[in-house]
């Protein structure tokens, strides 16, 4: 199999955009067709004549791309971009800056960066060692290149960091009360901040740097997981998460992916809990039924889809469903459904049609009555109005 067959098909499975290259030149796409220029090659520009196989780069908005290079030949493969969350209208705008891009593309590129499934960065560096055994029969470790824009004396994050006495209580105390309450753009917000002031320093708890950050984030995880539970995210969920964090942190070996991975780790509780909130209840089997719901938005959901799932009676589901919520599970789901249907219309340029199929409505005319019975207005005068 030539490697032209071997990337399209695994372009095909995983949807992540490939490209090849050969002497520094494009010679074929795979999904990054549909907004020039592709943020990846700029990001990884600075890696192409670096020595290692496979390396990958982050940028401050958690863009991530990876370069592989084809052995015994001129060729190489950038992979990317992709992001473990959604990207925001704020993330789109600083990396179509980075690229030098008007921002007046900010719906262009946020309709084909949504077509790029969410990805976090130990799945991604999983599936650059997954491409350099399919191109070279290896299996290479990824090396992590700090992004520059441009070289300057500003602090890198790769540097390690500085000792300090202890985290301020003050900053602890507010980023866990955004998880709790699922605030993640203020959260983002100091995220970001600390990442340019190079992690504002790392309490000694350990003899070296690393493994002083590698407790820190073992601390940080088991209180972002409680402030979780706190603000609504059920306890399994919750528990889940920081056993995967936790698995994933051992694994790691510089600072500057253990920042990535805080970073990723702390939105991560603080979108989950945001979810939950707006669903919660003092109902156990509300809430489950809410999860449900929710974990499947992007299927075909009946009461008795979930009721088979949860495996109970469907006609017991629906009567204690109405008696708690005062609303039948039919109308809960349509009200789910819709409010991502709204967040659609409000950041993509999504077609109707496609939001509705996405959505798993019979059809785009059903999907328009449910929009206006529950907002008053059609999908298409709720687009022009916002």
């Amino acid at each position: 199999m030539n490697n032209h067959v071997t990337l399209q098909k695994l372009y095909e499975a995983m949807k992540i955009p490939l490209q090849l290259f050969d002497n520094h030149v494009p010679i074929q796409n795979y999904g990054s067709g549909e907004f020039y220029p592709n943020p990846a090659i700029s990001m990884i520009n600075s890696s192409v004549d670096n020595i290692h196989s496979v390396c990958y780069t982050v940028l401050p908005e958690n863009l991530f791309c990876g370069l592989i290079r084809i052995d015994n030949s001129s060729q190489y493969v950038i992979v990317g971009p992709a992001m473990a969350f959604e990207c925001t209208r704020n993330q789109a705008e600083k990396i179509l800056e980075s690229l030098q891009q008007p921002v007046n593309r900010i719906n262009e590129f946020l309709h084909w960066f949504r077509t790029i499934p969410n990805c976090d960065l130990q799945r991604f560096r999983s599936i650059l060692v997954c491409l350099d055994y399919f191109l070279n029969g290896a299996e290479h470790e990824p090396v992590h290149i700090a992004y520059q824009v441009n070289p300057s004396p500003t602090l890198s994050i790769d540097t390690n960091p500085t000792f300090i006495d202890h985290v301020s209580d003050l900053l602890e105390k507010q980023m866990l009360s955004y998880i709790e309450y699922g605030n993640t753009n203020a959260l983002e917000t100091v995220l970001n901040d600390m990442e340019t002031t190079n992690g504002g320093g790392v309490p000694k708890l350990a003899p070296d740097v690393v493994r002083s950050f590698k407790n820190i984030f073992i601390v940080s995880t088991t209180l972002s997981s409680r402030a979780a539970v706190k603000g609504g995210l059920d306890f399994d969920t919750a528990n889940a998460l920081t056993t995967r964090y936790l698995t994933q942190i051992e694994k790691i070996k510089n600072y500057s992916e253990i920042f990535i991975l805080l970073k990723q780790m702390f939105l991560d509780f603080a979108k989950r809990t945001a979810r939950s909130r707006s669903y919660l209840s003092d109902s156990l089997l509300v809430n489950k039924i809410s999860k449900e719901v929710q974990a499947h938005l992007y299927e075909k959901i009946t009461p008795a889809s979930i009721a088979e799932r949860l495996r109970m009676n469907g006609s017991y589901l629906s009567t204690h469903f109405k008696k708690e919520t005062g609303k039948t599970l039919t109308e809960f789901i349509n009200e789910v459904k819709i409010k991502e249907g709204i967040r659609l219309l409000e950041t993509t340029q999504m077609p109707l049609i496609q939001i509705s199929a996405q959505l798993g409505f019979s059809s785009q005319n059903y999907f328009h009555t449910v929009f206006k019975k529950i907002t008053g207005m059609t999908p298409v005068e709720y687009r022009n109005k916002t």
